[in-house]
């Protein structure tokens, strides 16, 4: 406390303290992190442990806290390598394991409106916005990076685009979604007889990450994620849509992943909705193949283009 510097077992540790103090019912929980490897539920070795956090009983609830992670955590989340099987709760009267899978999620949303202008450019405003482990991440970028260089790999996300302004909203607020505003534009195709314009102008999965032929051990996520991407383009007189994506519906047996793209002419507007749900945490070696076969098909889609033709 004097030298106000510890380890992670040692900050939790006072933690845990100073909520028995204020009355609470708070007890150490000890776990081994996601790269360390799963605990064997039954005969657990006392080695294998190496992750301490704080546990406090709330509504016959156990919430888990972790003081050493910094500043973006919300209360009850803690860092992502802790959510690995079950943590083993370190108390004369209390011992047992509390679950740590499933503890939290992501959600992303983004949103574009673009107008192609008469000269093939294109411009518009994009919103992105977070919540649970997707926000975490975001700001931990921010924080770490600064405004100026987080906007610079933004950049490198959106080789096509430019930027004309940036601005974030809830910044301080870990308790509201960061919600990032973009106002972008693209003369890829300026003075074009054709356009062609990737639907998805922006997304986490750009490459399969499942790429070997073959895996030796599951894959385990390790929260819940939903991605939802929504794209509205206006066009002026003097263009048609020559070609639109086909929609697509892919999942996972008992929907443990989905994914669902649109898209539809409206006007003089084309509207484009993708949506990526994970909701199965646990793949066996088994099932390898479709889940590597279902993030293949995935990207494919989302690569087809738009087509515009000037009339």
């Amino acid at each position: 406390m004097e030298r106000k510097k510890g380890s992670v077992g040692e900050i939790n540790a006072i933690l845990v303290m100073m909520m028995r103090k204020a009355g609470l019912n708070a007890e150490p929980i000890i776990l081994s992190t996601r790269r360390n490897g799963l605990l064997h539920p039954i005969y657990p070795d006392a080695d294998e442990f190496n992750y301490l956090l704080a546990g406090v009983k709330l509504n016959e609830n156990w919430v888990m806290l972790d003081a050493s992670t910094g500043r973006g955590y919300p209360f009850g989340m803690i860092p992502v390598k802790c959510l690995n099987g079950s943590g083993w709760i370190v108390s004369y009267t209390q011992a047992g394991w509390v679950p740590l899978k499933g503890y939290g999620s992501a959600a992303t949303v983004t949103q574009s409106t673009l107008n192609l202008r008469e000269d093939g450019t294109i411009d518009g405003n994009m919103k992105i916005s977070t919540k649970g482990y997707a926000d975490i991440s975001r700001r931990k970028a921010l924080y770490l990076k600064g405004k100026e260089d987080y906007i610079e790999s933004m950049k490198e996300d959106l080789p096509d685009w430019k930027f004309d302004s940036v601005y974030f909203e809830n910044e301080e607020d870990i308790y509201s979604s960061l919600i990032a505003n973009y106002k972008i534009h693209n003369k890829e195709n300026i003075h074009s007889e054709i356009i062609y314009l990737k639907p998805i102008i922006i997304s986490q999965y750009e490459k399969n990450p499942f790429e070997p032929d073959e895996r030796e051990m599951p894959v385990d996520f390790a929260y819940q994620t939903e991605e939802r991407y929504v794209m509205e383009l206006k066009i002026p007189e003097g263009y048609a849509v020559d070609e639109l994506p086909k929609p697509a519906v892919f999942q996972l047996p008992d929907r443990a992943a989905k994914y669902q793209f649109s898209a539809s002419r409206i006007g003089n507007k084309i509207s484009i909705i993708n949506i990526l749900n994970i909701s199965g945490l646990f793949y066996p070696v088994e099932e390898y193949e479709s889940i590597k076969k279902f993030f293949e098909l995935m990207i494919e889609k989302q690569a087809e283009q738009i087509v515009i033709k000037k009339i």
